[in-house]
C-alpha cells in the first residue's frame, strides 16, 4: 500500500516496518509493549496517529492552532442573584 489516503496515520506497511509483525493481533501486542496509542478497526487492523509515534521517540509535534473566533462574545461580568419567592 504506497498510497496514503490520510497523511496523518501510518501506513500498513509503516505499521508492519515498525513492529515486525504481520498479523493485526501481533502487531496491537507489539505496540501496546512499545507503548504506542493506537485503535483498532472493526477489521482488526491498527490504527496508529503518527503524532503517537513522533511522541514516543521525543519529536515535538506541533499541532495547529485554532482559528480565531471574533464572533464569539462571552459575558462574564457578574449576574445579580436571582430571589426566589
Amino acid at each position: 500500500m504506497s498510497d496514503n489516503p490520510n497523511p496523518g496515520l501510518l501506513t500498513h506497511d509503516e505499521v508492519i516496518a515498525l513492529t515486525g509483525k504481520r498479523k493485526f493481533k501481533a502487531q496491537a501486542r507489539a505496540l501496546k509493549r512499545m507503548g504506542v496509542r493506537f485503535v483498532l478497526r472493526p477489521n482488526g487492523s491498527a490504527v496508529v496517529p503518527r503524532e503517537a509515534l513522533a511522541r514516543l521517540i521525543g519529536a515535538r509535534v506541533e499541532r495547529p492552532s485554532a482559528p480565531a473566533r471574533p464572533d464569539l462574545v462571552v459575558d462574564l461580568s457578574p449576574k445579580s442573584p436571582r430571589r426566589t419567592a
